[in-house]
């Protein structure tokens, strides 16, 4: 495994338990087509501003980006590019498909930006809900 893909699998591995501190319920993790994948799939419980009334679910898919902290010049986050968001949306179709939810689910893409320093085994999270 390169090391790339293993700070990869650590800012998912980040990413799952910050999602899950803030009252997310993780349904998949990796989930793959040829055309695109989702890093994680999770439900939040979604409340009315208005009543603050428990609505119902909002399906979150996450994009996790993550780097070594002050390593390159972008920060993570910015490189979800174009063709990127349009992988990503064919995916989240695709899994709303296959998983049966009716056209009416409420849902979102989330970006959440892991940036790791190993000498410390420090991260910094950075999450981006409804990002695009």
């Amino acid at each position: 495994m390169t090391e790339r893909r293993k700070l990869g699998d650590l800012g998912e591995e980040i990413a799952a338990n910050y999602l899950k501190s803030k009252g997310y319920r993780i349904l998949a993790r990796n989930y793959q087509k040829p055309w695109g994948e989702i890093d994680i799939v999770a439900k939040l419980p979604t409340v009315s501003r208005e009543t603050f009334a428990n609505r119902g679910e909002t399906l979150a898919f996450i994009e996790v980006k993550s780097q070594k902290v002050a390593v390159e010049a972008l920060l993570p986050e910015e490189n979800v590019h174009y063709f990127k968001k349009k992988r990503l949306e064919k995916a989240v179709l695709s899994y709303l498909a296959e998983n049966k939810y009716p056209e009416e689910t409420d849902w979102q893409i989330d970006v959440i930006a892991v940036e790791i320093d190993l000498k410390t085994r420090k991260a910094n999270v950075r999450h981006i809900p409804n990002a695009f």
